[in-house]
């Protein structure tokens, strides 16, 4: 709940498009990914926000592939998070497998300095990615 309520700037239990931008902004993500992110969580196609339902619902779909990708990145042995090990993870999770994506993620992740990198962050960051199939692999 807590990526949702940083989403809701304004905490009236709704997100727009405008609170989206700024989270892109945030992270150095390209601005269209709110336009895409908005489409793929509101209720219905003239909608201009949506709530946490809607939200959860989007999470709950993406999660799996979510886990499965840190999952991935957490089977490396060597204590640190190589750029080439996001791009596969971000292939492997149907996302953007590119070059800015790679770098806004590890920029926003080692954000905090730590060392390793927490599930939390890895799928606030994942959730605001476009996917490229929603579906989870059979």
């Amino acid at each position: 709940r807590r990526l949702f309520d940083e989403l809701d700037r304004d905490g009236d239990g709704q997100v727009t498009l405008e609170d989206l931008e700024i989270a892109m902004r945030k992270r150095r993500l390209p601005r269209r990914y709110a336009h895409d992110f908005l489409r793929r969580t509101r209720s219905h196609l003239f909608a201009k926000s949506f709530g946490w339902s809607q939200f959860l619902s989007l999470m709950e779909q993406k999660e799996p592939t979510i886990l499965r990708a840190y999952t991935t990145l957490c089977l490396s042995k060597s204590g640190t998070l190589q750029k080439s090990q996001i791009l596969e993870s971000l292939k492997n999770a149907g996302l953007p497998a590119n070059e800015d994506n790679a770098v806004a993620m590890m920029r926003f992740l080692n954000a905090d300095a730590e060392e390793s990198i927490s599930y939390g962050h890895f799928r606030n960051f994942m959730l605001l990615l476009p996917s490229e199939r929603l579906e989870d692999d059979p």
